[in-house]
């Protein structure tokens, strides 16, 4: 478990990233969608959508494996070196070129786009464990939306630098991500660097374990329809509105497509501010997904009345929203199901290459009807439709991948599993998870399930907790303890009592004395008793139960124990004696006499 302290620091280093990364994007996608419209060549885009999908095939076979090697923070590095490289070269092409240039300077923003996005995410799956996740990427993506708007400002510059100029102004944001992943590298290269299990597999092998992992895994397979399902949508959405701006809009192209982005993130703001963490927790992550093809509908039947070109911008508006709220970091969290190094290779597969796929597939869709634009909107439909019992299916999958996960002995795997297993949506597994417990058959499997029982917090798993305080296994016993703290009841309060009083192992006595709770009187005698024992684990344990208490007279008695031989017993009794401001003087003292210590 992390202290507040270094998730902070990681989510500070998150936000510092997209921030400019968002502004990047952004602003890139307005000056070659603006260089694009203004050199009138617009009717190249469905053939830059397959030539988009050529590109980003061919550079995540190039990445099978090159994490491994080099690491996700030197990735991202890389990728904004060659993105600002790219940008520069745009923007000294030769003058006339303009009807190249533009379209190609678009195929190189959105490849990079699918590139860094898909890389941020899996950076930041890998600082923040699912909870810290589902409480920190809302923050996340506010940072991000902040850079966007930057970035959708820039958009009035054009008057001033010229195209040229925008493009050339993405410089300052590329610099500055290169300068954050260099950062990330060096503060966590046990994370973020290469991975420690020895020299990377063949190129053959690689792509062979990351196809098996995908016919093996149902999640997998899930995810990657969704991703192609909302990648699809996402093309015929930006069709649409670069179609409609083309043939309506008179004026500056960047002025109004800078204006677009103004509004979807202003937009993005007010939601992230209104609604915070709740955004991926208060309905659970899958059914905050079903978000996204309701909301697509809605943006189709608000904007209908308008007329062209209103459906348009009102569905680039939500789409590009719900992309930073919902999909990109929701996606990241359900990815967490799978072990880091198959995280990688699932993320290959189902951004890397199904994505391209669809995009390939959906720019030759849009060639064959170019001469029908009317039935765009229909397949765009169809499409929100679609996603409905897709989610569905999803939902099933995800939460038995995760009842699947708590068999494994990869305790990072496990530990992943129990924190998404915590949402509203998944208390629907508890049935299976009962059936668990009740045949003991896999008594890993049942010491996991009982520490989910703390995670979930659902009434049913009382009578099987309680149960469990009897069970021969010590590691059971703690797991049962563990997760009966919350679920504080004057009966489960009396057996966890009676339990410490019949306890013989230290570890669980330990485990029995957190779960107690500090508010309960009637649990002040074990409490004392248990500063006798002789473990410092279970002094040290009742020490802090005593100061979490706020009972002036119960902390007094504890300063006698501050030259205690157990430093983690010296430090609770400093916390607890600072709590109550008689005690204030004398934990100050004994906290300035632990700083004048040699030991650190």
């Amino acid at each position: 478990m992390h202290s507040p302290a270094t998730v902070e620091r990681r989510v500070r280093l998150l936000q510092a990233l997209f921030f400019f990364q968002g502004w990047f994007i952004v602003q890139g996608r307005v000056a070659s969608y603006a260089w694009l419209v203004e050199s009138q060549v617009s009717g190249v885009l469905p053939y830059l959508y397959v030539g988009q999908a050529v590109v980003a095939c061919a550079t995540t076979l190039a990445l099978f494996g090159a994490v491994d090697r080099a690491g996700r923070a030197t990735v991202v590095l890389r990728s904004f070196a060659v993105f600002a490289l790219g940008s520069t070269l745009a923007a000294v092409s030769p003058p006339g070129t303009q009807t190249v240039a533009a379209p190609l300077l678009l195929l190189f923003i959105e490849c990079g786009v699918g590139i860094i996005g898909g890389q941020f995410w899996l950076l930041a799956g890998e600082l923040l464990s699912p909870e810290h996740a589902r409480r920190n990427f809302p923050s996340v993506s506010l940072a991000g939306s902040v850079g966007a708007l930057v970035g959708g400002a820039t958009g009035h510059l054009a008057g001033l630098l010229g195209q040229r100029g925008l493009v050339a102004l993405l410089g300052v944001p590329a610099a500055a991500c290169i300068s954050l992943a260099l950062v990330a590298r060096q503060r966590y290269p046990h994370r973020l660097g290469p991975r420690p299990s020895g020299a990377p597999l063949a190129f053959a092998l690689e792509v062979k374990t990351a196809l098996s992992l995908f016919k093996g895994s149902r999640l997998l397979t899930q995810v990657a329809a969704l991703t192609a399902l909302v990648t699809a949508s996402g093309i015929l959405i930006d069709f649409v509105f670069t179609r409609s701006v083309a043939e309506t809009h008179t004026g500056s192209a960047a002025t109004f497509l800078g204006n677009v982005a103004i509004i979807v993130n202003v937009a993005h703001l007010g939601v992230v501010v209104l609604l915070g963490s709740k955004l991926l927790t208060t309905f659970g992550l899958i059914r905050t997904f079903f978000s996204y093809p309701l909301g697509g509908l809605l943006a189709v039947l608000l904007g209908l009345p308008f007329g062209a070109p209103f459906p348009a911008v009102a569905l680039r508006v939500f789409d590009r929203l719900e992309n930073f709220v919902v999909l990109n970091p929701g996606l990241s969290i359900a990815l967490s199901a799978f072990s880091r190094e198959r995280r990688g290779r699932a993320s290959l597969w189902s951004s890397g290459l199904i994505k391209p796929l669809a995009i390939a597939l959906t720019g030759a869709s849009l060639l064959a009807l170019r001469e029908r634009p009317q039935l765009v909107w229909w397949v765009l439909t169809a499409g929100f439709v679609l996603a409905v019992p897709l989610l569905a299916r999803l939902a099933t999958v995800y939460r038995e991948s995760l009842v699947e996960n708590l068999r494994s002995d990869d305790r990072l795997l496990v530990a992943t599993s129990i924190e998404a297993l915590a949402e509203p949506g998944n208390r629907v597994v508890v049935p299976m998870l009962l059936e668990v417990l009740q045949q003991r058959a896999d008594p890993v499997l049942a010491e996991n399930v009982l520490r989910a029982a703390g995670s979930i917090v659902d009434e049913r798993f009382v009578a099987e907790l309680l149960e469990a305080l009897k069970s021969k296994n010590a590691s059971m016993r703690i797991a049962a303890a563990g997760s009966l703290r919350a679920y504080a009841r004057p009966q489960v309060l009396e057996a966890l009592g009676s339990a410490l009083k019949l306890e013989g192992s230290a570890r669980v006595k330990a485990s029995l004395i957190a779960a107690l709770g500090p508010d309960q009187k009637v649990l002040h005698p074990l409490l004392r008793a248990s500063l006798n024992d002789a473990d410092a684990r279970v002094r040290a344990n009742a020490v802090e139960a005593i100061g979490l208490s706020g009972d002036p007279e119960l902390i007094g008695e504890l300063r006698p124990l501050l030259d205690a031989v157990s430093p983690r017993e010296i430090a609770n009794v400093i916390v607890a004696l600072a709590r109550v401001p008689a005690h204030r003087a004398a934990a100050v003292a004994a906290l300035e006499r632990l700083f004048q210590s040699e030991d650190r």
